[in-house]
């Protein structure tokens, strides 16, 4: 072996221990903040097979995995079609919070491994400084981040699904073109309708747009006259067919009644819309809006040469707007409904900017992003811990009051209230907790849960 070659073998080996320890210390940094954040909101109600809105003396805890197709069975005809997302949050009830804490670590971790991926499938190629700045991108992007990450029923809901879909359309990135023999065309095919449905089945708008992104790379080929296989094709149907059964699940209707989609419910929706996208996505929009100038100004080329190394790009683009177009017909609108869409622009600004890999700018531009996101991340995610461990302390005391109480003989329990976050890194923060109102739907799980008749508050000093 020549010294040439010793070289980039050791230069390989150390991007690789280089690259995981960024994992690794998001890894950590995202541990934390789960370990120290306690349940909340609708989890104490998924500790229990789901048979009603609210506890009834007949409710019951969930006692195995078996319970939980009857639960989501339940789930689906009386609260809403998500049972991809709440089938993980239950699965999850049936274990100490701490199993949770770390595969949820784990799924942020892929989350970003896998945006890295749609931009450059090379290993050989990834840089941890663009790891470490996709995981930066991340954590100052998605929105409602305490919500979206850290809750478990919403972590299951946002950050589990749109990992769902990320690793469901590595196929549609890089394995269209690979030409199968008939039998294992056919094994390949029935093997994906499960994954594509699942996939469709994740959310109202994010599974509607995984069903168009791969759809289009499809297209993409079609267009290209490039080979189309037939996985591809059963997989986008089943990824439909998982987004339908979704959306007609009775539960939507019978809990968000019907919508009436008139031209002023439309349009004031997406007046809605434009302000959430601007509001959410301002900053990642302008660096894409200066990179598609950049690439027009200094690549040269042929126009075809152009497309080739836009379309995926323009794909993720265009479906990141329709995730979002499309909630002006649902019944609610939540800001951690961009999560996907917010993903979709970091992975078309990556691909831009991969188009001037290896140049000066690039050089500049990486270490530019990392040092300004480290500073400011540090910053963030201090303020963001020290309220997730304020909150959890005081949550301690809340649950201790009502053990202490329990163990007396007192059956209507009341407890000190913890005082409602103001940082939106903390999952307590716009999630339903306990009240004075002991009638309260929280109230009246979080007391099923630990087996007292009811749970009040007594009011903090501010609120006297």
């Amino acid at each position: 072996m020549n010294f040439k070659s010793k070289k980039i073998k050791t230069n390989t080996k150390n991007n690789s221990v280089l690259i995981f320890s960024v994992a690794a210390a998001a890894f950590i940094l995202m541990l934390v903040l789960n370990l120290f954040t306690p349940y909340t909101s609708d989890d104490y109600a998924y500790h229990f097979v789901y048979e009603n809105p609210l506890p009834t003396e007949n409710t019951r805890i969930l006692s195995g995995i078996w319970d939980i197709p009857y639960s989501m069975a339940n789930h689906y005809n009386i609260w809403g079609g998500r049972v991809v997302a709440h089938s993980i949050v239950q699965f999850f009830m049936l274990f100490d919070k701490w199993v949770f804490d770390i595969f949820n670590s784990l799924v942020f971790v892929l989350c970003g491994i896998l945006i890295y991926f749609h931009i450059e499938k090379d290993l050989k190629k990834h840089s941890p400084l663009w790891l470490a700045v996709i995981y930066f991108s991340m954590w100052f992007l998605i929105p409602q981040f305490g919500i979206s990450v850290l809750w478990v029923s919403g972590a299951c809901n946002y950050i589990w699904m749109a990992t769902l879909i990320l690793l469901f359309l590595l196929l549609y990135r890089y394995c269209l073109d690979k030409k199968l023999s008939r039998l294992w065309s056919i094994l390949a095919a029935a093997a994906i309708i499960p994954f594509g449905f699942i996939t469709g089945c994740t959310n109202e708008n994010a599974g509607g747009a995984a069903a168009l992104t791969a759809a289009m790379f499809v297209g993409l080929n079609i267009i290209n006259k490039k080979h189309i296989p037939l996985w591809s094709i059963t997989g986008v149907l089943s990824a439909g067919a998982g987004l339908i059964f979704l959306v007609i699940a009775p539960g939507n209707t019978a809990r968000g009644g019907e919508i009436k989609l008139t031209g002023k419910f439309i349009l004031s929706r997406l007046e809605r819309i434009g302000d959430y996208t601007w509001d959410l996505m301002w900053i990642p929009l302008i660096c894409l809006a200066v990179l598609i100038v950049f690439f027009c100004i200094f690549k040269k080329g042929s126009f075809k040469n152009y497309m080739k190394e836009i379309s995926a790009a323009s794909i993720f683009f265009i479906c990141a707007a329709a995730n979002v177009i499309v909630l002006a017909a649902t019944s609610s609108i939540v800001r951690r409904s961009w999560l996907l869409s917010i993903f979709y622009i970091i992975i078309a600004c990556g691909l831009f900017m991969k188009t001037f890999s290896r140049s000066k700018a690039e050089k500049y531009i990486k270490y530019a992003a990392v040092s300004v996101f480290a500073v400011a991340f540090i910053f963030s995610y201090t303020s963001a811990a020290d309220s997730i461990l304020t909150t959890y302390s005081e949550v301690q005391l809340e649950l201790t009051q009502i053990q202490q109480q329990k163990e007396a003989g007192i059956e209507d329990v009341t407890v000190t209230p913890h005082k409602r976050p103001s940082n939106d890194y903390n999952a307590l923060y716009g999630t339903a907790n306990l009240t004075n109102n002991r009638n309260q739907w929280f109230n009246l799980w979080i007391a099923k849960y630990y087996g007292v008749k009811s749970i009040g508050t007594v009011p903090l000093e501010s609120e006297q």
